[in-house]
């Protein structure tokens, strides 16, 4: 929402289904086909924690496909 004011800034949207109410994750199919076909110079990726170990992690499945 912040970067739709910034003429300077491409900003894309993956598509697919919102994870959940007031949220602005987009998992589902469309997003994974969506992302196979782009590549990113800048990635906003959020999730629930990180470990040296086994990586990033989320309590959401399809959350977890698309990071």
């Amino acid at each position: 929402m912040e970067l739709c004011n910034q003429p300077a800034i491409k900003t894309m949207i993956t598509g697919g289904t919102l994870a959940w109410a007031w949220t602005f994750a987009l998992v589902g199919t469309t997003t994974l086909n969506s992302i196979r076909e782009v590549f990113f110079d800048t990635v906003f990726l959020s999730v629930t924690g990180f470990d040296l170990v086994r990586g990033i992690t989320t309590l959401e499945t399809e959350e977890a496909a698309i990071a």
